[in-house]
């Protein structure tokens, strides 16, 4: 049987190999889509329930996505729009974390990505 950390690294090379077919590839990074960035966790806030008097309230933890940002979410849906859309390079102007959250999406879809 396969372990996790085999599968992930399987599905990697698959998503950024440019000679496969690109339905493969799509299917692919869809599941490290799904399987990394959309998976943070939520937490319970009891303190703020109990001071407001609110039944349940979930925060999202964000810091859970690969780089640490709620940035992944948009990184990883633009890389896969651009690699449905046969793109081969992403480029993107930014003053921090989006930059690093789109050269990770696109270097996971296997594409070229130029942060300026």
């Amino acid at each position: 049987m396969t372990d996790y950390k085999t599968l992930k690294e399987r599905q990697r090379k698959i998503a950024s190999d440019a000679s496969l077919p690109l339905t493969d590839r799509l299917e692919a990074y869809e599941d490290i889509f799904d399987s990394e960035v959309w998976d943070t966790n939520l937490s319970r806030a009891r303190n703020i329930e109990r001071e407001f008097g609110l039944r349940q309230l979930y925060l999202k933890f964000e810091g859970g996505n690969p780089t640490g940002t709620q940035k992944d979410r948009i990184a990883f849906a633009q890389a896969m729009d651009a690699l449905r859309r046969g793109y081969d390079a992403m480029t993107v102007a930014t003053c921090g974390n989006y930059g690093v959250a789109v050269a990770l999406a696109a270097a996971v879809a296997g594409l070229r990505c130029l942060v300026y």
